[in-house]
């Protein structure tokens, strides 16, 4: 009897601290409001985040070009620097180019749809 006493101890002193937790008020958690309240909040985030894709395409074209030239400058008539360098170069104008098309794009089809 004595072994069922002990067990029943132990069983309701290990379980007081979690019927002591039922007991108390738990705070409720109150989310905050989401800062998209509608698709176009979406399509912003989308504009947004490119246009930042752009001046980083930018910056980098412009390393790129520096780097051409700094090839250009330290070439010493080596022909493979210099092929190297003009087709740096040519990659970066290309690069810069396709973006200010794509760029033109967006804005084309949007003030032919009219939409702001």
């Amino acid at each position: 009897m004595s072994q069922l006493v002990k067990k029943v101890v132990v069983i309701l002193s290990a379980s007081l601290p979690f019927i002591a937790y039922g007991q108390s008020p738990v705070p409720v958690r109150v989310l905050p409001e989401s800062p998209v309240k509608s698709f176009n909040d979406v399509l912003g985030f989308i504009d947004k985040a490119l246009g930042w894709l752009f001046t980083l395409l930018l910056v980098y074209a412009t390393f790129m070009v520096l780097s051409a030239a700094y090839l250009y400058l330290t070439s010493e008539g080596d022909e493979k620097k210099v092929q190297d360098a003009h087709n740096k170069l040519l990659y970066a104008a290309v690069g810069v180019a396709v973006a200010f098309l794509a760029r033109g794009v967006v804005s084309f089809v949007q003030n032919f749809l009219g939409v702001s």
